[in-house]
């Protein structure tokens, strides 16, 4: 996708562990390979190679994104209704209010 089948020979990304390690010079060579591409042929290679995308420029713009909207949930917290993502697992009619302000009980869990 980046015309760069360099990358896949080296070994400073060869794996998670070592992408991780070298994350400052991986994101050097992504940020030099994707300046250069104009954003309508980079959303088509994204596209065509079925990588999930979205145009943000702050992450706190994913609370609002349609994907996260959808697993969104309204639950009781103590006297407040606040919204969350619901958990991975559905379990059912379960109640899903949770009864504990934070904070609430703080010096008596610590001390």
């Amino acid at each position: 996708m980046l015309a760069k089948p360099s990358l896949l020979q080296n070994k400073s990304y060869k794996d998670n562990e070592k992408r991780i390690e070298n994350q400052n010079s991986l994101y050097k060579t992504l940020q030099d390979a994707l300046s250069t591409m104009r954003s309508d042929d980079l959303e088509q290679k994204l596209i065509e190679h079925n990588i999930a995308y979205s145009y943000m420029n702050r992450v706190s713009e994913l609370w609002y994104h349609t994907l996260v909207e959808s697993y969104k949930q309204t639950v009781n917290l103590g006297d407040e209704e606040i919204s969350i993502l619901r958990p991975p697992i559905d379990f059912g009619q379960v109640d899903r209010s949770y009864p504990l302000v934070p904070g609430q009980h703080t010096e008596e869990i610590l001390l």
